[in-house]
């Protein structure tokens, strides 16, 4: 006697039996016959629904920004700040209240001229054709800075909804004239993304780079990607999917080959950074960690089951140098932001310790080693780091008195080597009109010593605190754009102490009522502090995040 057919697990059945068998036995239970559901492919896993669900959410994200671009949304507070002129304001609550967030004239048309950036100086301008990349990078000045004015006409008028638009179709190599216009606004927002490679690389005229390889399309579409996002335009939003999905295709092909690995370390800490400032962490993490295990196989081959050939040039140990930072930097800024675990850990063993040079000038840079501004980020965001983890150890022992005597004596070594920032800088003619680098290492020099001294010495921490808040105060409403992203981090730092502040006056004898100046004081920076995230936040939305946690926390401390 035959042996009857097993019923079909749940899922097997294909669509067109679906109809003429009978629903199974849950469904009947629950009285949901009619919406019992088969599928006629295997069961997926996890991570194919987590993705067609990321996808599905993307799709519903770009439908509502698409929406958006017809009517007034919020994401247009991303775009308010571009045509802001400098304004300076000592009080707390003026570093938001005049900014303009109703610009929907300026999004309705897009147009980048619109944008209002003051004229450069540079006399030389872009051709047409974009085929001289060399005179672009002209346009961008000592201080980062690019002039839009200077670009080609038909970007002068870029809409998304007008018919000049030069469009592109991604199944062809992307025109010159889109090249010029993103590298340009990329090279003006490198030092937000820790890039310190060699960027004439990218001049396909120069006779210099005739011999040299070319650098790789995960690279190059990875600050396309980054361009789309800082250009803040609705015609280049819409590429940064393609830009980003190309970025990744080039990387899993590159790993396949180990082609050019250095440029794919700079690419995955571009696409890491991308993904942080758009709070995607587990997706940036992933890919800085990535980074980091390269990172270390270029600098210990023997780590990684990758084949990597040792370098052949000085120029080539250069830039794997100043790749291994760049990992380093954007490793150690975004566990500060976020509290992820190090992608790149340290330690005193000999197995962990860092042995890479600190990033050196070139010799024409005529900047002495000890005051190279690269070399100077890297050492304050490691203290930065380092004091932290310090900060958070509740055990006092002789290990950690040991860490904290090293920790403060390297902390001195740098400030005594830091340059002086001077704030305002007369002679910008555009944005920033400050030095964004300098203000980023002040700021995380002086976190560190709140960090450091919170327990121990009480006029030094206040005194980190009100530096911190004199640099926030020098900042004008044009500036944020070209902030470190990961600043408000540290600023969420200084406000924990100002809100540690407010907690012990109200805990000590006599209560709120004897320390009332003392604590009306500390909310006043709070305001600060929480009105320059806000300003932040339109163009990066962690700093809005960490604005929210800071309000909460304030409302629970004045319970």
């Amino acid at each position: 006697m035959p042996k009857a057919p097993s019923p079909l697990a749940r899922g097997l059945a294909c669509l067109c039996c679906r109809k003429r068998r009978p629903v199974c036995r849950q469904c009947v239970k629950m009285n949901r016959s009619s919406e019992c559901e088969y599928d006629d492919t295997t069961v997926k896993s996890r991570t194919q629904k987590l993705l067609e669900k990321l996808s599905g959410l993307e799709n519903r994200l770009r439908e509502l920004e698409g929406h958006g671009y017809e009517h007034s949304s919020s994401r247009d507070e991303r775009y308010a700040f571009l045509g802001a002129a400098p304004s300076f304001s000592n009080s707390p609550s003026s570093s938001t209240s005049s900014v303009d967030l109703s610009i929907s004239g300026i999004l309705g048309e897009s147009r980048v001229s619109d944008y209002s950036w003051p004229a450069s100086s540079g006399s030389s301008s872009v051709a047409a054709s974009g085929s001289n990349f060399f005179d672009a990078l002209q346009q961008v000045s000592l201080d980062g800075t690019y002039d839009i004015g200077a670009l080609p006409p038909e970007f002068q008028s870029l809409s998304s909804s007008s018919s000049t638009v030069p469009q592109w179709d991604p199944k062809t190599p992307l025109p010159n004239v889109h090249k010029t216009l993103l590298l340009n606004i990329f090279l003006s927002h490198r030092h937000q993304l820790w890039f310190e490679g060699d960027v004439t690389r990218f001049d396909e005229s120069s006779p210099g780079n005739l011999f040299l390889p070319e650098p790789h399309p995960a690279l190059l579409n990875a600050i396309y990607l980054l361009g789309c996002h800082f250009a803040r335009s609705p015609y280049y939003s819409e590429l940064e999917t393609t830009f980003f999905n190309k970025a990744l295709n080039e990387i899993t092909a590159a790993l396949d080959t180990s082609d050019r690995l250095v440029d794919i370390i700079e690419a995955s800490c571009l696409l890491a950074v991308y993904l942080y400032i758009n709070c995607r962490f587990l997706e940036g993490y992933c890919h800085a960690f990535s980074a980091a295990r390269l990172a270390v196989g270029l600098a210990h081959p023997q780590a990684t089951p990758i084949p990597i050939a040792p370098p052949r040039t000085m120029e080539e140990t250069r830039n794997r140098i100043s790749a291994f930072w760049q990992v380093f930097i954007v490793d150690r800024c975004w566990t500060i932001a976020n509290g992820l675990p190090l992608a790149l850990p340290d330690g005193d063993s000999n197995h962990a310790r860092i042995k890479t040079p600190w990033p050196m000038p070139l010799p024409q840079d005529n900047v002495e080693p000890s005051k190279y501004i690269p070399a100077l980020r890297a050492k304050a965001v490691a203290l930065l780091e380092r004091s932290g983890r310090l900060s958070s150890n509740a055990i006092k022992d002789d290990d950690y008195w040991g860490q904290h005597s090293t920790a403060v004596i390297a902390l001195k070594r740098l400030s005594s080597s830091l340059p002086m920032f001077v704030g305002f800088e007369p002679w910008r003619i555009q944005a920033p009109f400050i030095d964004v680098d300098l203000f980023a290492i002040h700021t995380a020099a002086n976190v560190t010593v709140i960090h450091l001294y919170k327990d121990i010495n009480e006029e030094e921490t206040t005194k980190a605190m009100r530096t911190v808040l004199s640099l926030i105060r020098q900042l004008s409403d044009a500036d944020y754009e070209f902030l470190d992203p990961t600043l408000s981090a540290a600023w969420t730092c200084v406000a924990k102490a100002y809100m540690r502040t407010i907690s012990l006056a109200a805990e000590a004898p006599g209560g709120p009522a004897a320390y009332s100046n003392v604590i009306a004081v500390a909310e006043g920076e709070l305001d600060v502090i929480c009105n320059a995230m806000r300003v932040m936040s339109a163009f990066f939305p962690i700093a809005g995040e960490h604005a929210k946690k800071v309000e909460q926390e304030r409302q629970r401390i004045r319970r």
